[in-house]
Formats: structure tokens, C-alpha cells, sequence
């Protein structure tokens, strides 16, 4: 069976995971500033969330998704909305239910 998988691969399946000589493993560091300026949501899924706590809607800023009903701040990691009430952040605006 090994046999086999290393015809498909044209070799030895280790060969496939070495780097090239003079390649670091180093994954490259991306400043705090570089990763809010590139994190822009794609609109039509910006357009379809809503706030979790009490379904107001969005707003998109350098910090996070902010509720604008509710004033919850939802953080963006990798990209990806955290939509979960109990990582989101209040940021000061009016109060659900108050």
C-alpha cells in the first residue's frame, strides 16, 4: 500500500514537506494595524447577520461588528465573526429591555 501511494506522489511523501534549501519555518508576523485594515467583511454576509442578543442590526468598524440596537461589539478573528453573545464586548449604546 505504501508502495502505491508513493507511485501517485512521484516519490517519497517526505520529499513533498521539505522546504526548498535556505527556506525558514518562520511563519511571517502581521502588525495589529495591518490585520484591522484588512479585514473587510464581504457585504452580502454583513447584510444577512444580525446581533444574536437581540437581532439589531450590524455595523461594521476596526474593532469588531457593533449592534447598533444593542451596543454589544462582536470581535473579527481570522476574518471570521465571533457571533457569540458571551465574547462580545458592550460598547455603551442603549440598553435591551431597559
Amino acid at each position: 500500500m505504501v508502495g502505491a501511494r508513493q507511485d501517485r506522489l512521484g516519490g517519497s511523501w517526505r520529499a513533498l514537506t521539505r522546504l526548498p534549501a535556505g527556506r525558514s519555518t518562520k511563519v511571517p508576523t502581521v502588525s495589529e494595524s495591518d490585520k484591522l485594515s484588512s479585514m473587510s467583511l464581504d457585504p452580502r454576509l454583513l447584510e444577512i447577520l444580525c446581533c444574536p442578543a437581540c437581532h439589531g442590526d450590524l455595523e461594521e468598524r476596526p474593532e469588531g461588528l457593533h449592534c447598533q440596537a444593542c451596543g454589544l461589539l462582536y470581535p473579527i478573528e481570522d476574518g471570521i465573526p465571533v457571533m457569540l453573545v458571551d465574547h462580545a464586548k458592550p460598547m455603551g449604546a442603549k440598553q435591551v429591555g431597559k
